[in-house]
């Protein structure tokens, strides 16, 4: 019995608006923006479907269609400001393209432009992943790392900062971080829970981030 092939879309959001530093979607690293290093590795996957850049801001819109990325919509103010949340941007998406090309979409890959080394077979091989398994998310991530390794740091009771490790760790177990280069999740479970992440989630390692 063949089984039906997952419809994946993959969603690249750009606002405008962003505080920490400005206009950074569109600032320049080796002479090309830094949105164009997602678009060019997006135009070289082979697994999705369908992806599009998703951002409220003229000149960003402009800079993405520059670099060939799809663009069917200026999105709308309600959920372009800095608290929108990210799963608020994919399903406005995802609603979108499934109503502009009748179809039913499966898997959503979320791509931040600010995470710009990213190779597109691992693009591919997040949809693989996510498509082939029972769980619902899927997340890149860097590690491993040790107790010994002092990444993590947290105030404790007295104001002092201290390794993360030493306050929460009673053993050698080895622990990873995301590093929001890809995030995927099945369209049932964002529209019911709407995040992209869940608390078992299939790992994507990337260590070069």
């Amino acid at each position: 019995m063949t089984l039906k092939k997952k419809i994946s879309l993959a969603i690249i959001p750009a606002r405008g608006g962003s505080k920490r530093l400005r206009r950074k979607n569109i600032r320049k690293i080796e002479n090309h923006p830094l949105i164009a290093y997602t678009i060019n590795a997006v135009k070289k996957t082979k697994q999705l479907d369908y992806w599009l850049l998703s951002s409220d801001d003229d000149e960003i819109i402009n800079v993405g269609k520059k670099y060939g990325a799809p663009i069917y919509f200026k999105r709308p103010k309600e959920i372009s400001g800095a608290k929108v949340r990210n799963s608020e941007t994919l399903i406005h998406a995802l609603n979108f393209m499934e109503n502009k090309f009748k179809v039913n979409i499966d898997i959503i890959v979320l791509l931040h432009p600010t995470s710009p080394i990213r190779d597109p077979k691992h693009i591919d091989k997040a949809v693989k992943l996510l498509s082939n398994s029972k769980l619902n998310t899927l997340a890149s991530i860097k590690g491993p790392y040790k107790k010994r390794d002092p990444i993590l740091k947290k105030k404790d009771n007295y104001g002092n900062i201290v390794d993360l490790n030493r306050l929460t760790k009673k053993n050698n177990d080895e622990f990873y971080m995301y590093n929001a280069s890809i995030y995927a999740v099945k369209k049932n479970y964002l529209l019911k829970n709407k995040k992209f992440t869940s608390n078992k989630e299939i790992p994507l390692l990337m260590n070069f981030l």
